[in-house]
């Protein structure tokens, strides 16, 4: 995935299967998020951690969504 900030667009490769395309739209919307929040100037591995843990959690919240709607 990519997040182009210039176009404030996400990229995801269409050959990744859905779990990993979900987290890696999450991934990126963590990064779309700092830069939303004027968070710009972190060491690329501050932020990846950061993104990371953002994804982590959004994956935890929309799986526990997801099975309690069935």
């Amino acid at each position: 995935g990519l997040w182009l900030s210039d176009e404030r667009r996400i990229l995801i490769k269409s050959t990744l299967n859905r779990e990993v395309a979900w987290r890696t739209l999450l991934h990126e919307l963590g990064h779309a998020a700092l830069q939303e929040a004027g968070i710009v100037n972190l060491s690329y591995n501050k932020e990846e951690a950061i993104v990371e843990a953002i994804a982590s959690g959004m994956m935890h919240v929309c799986r526990h969504l997801l099975k309690d709607s069935k």
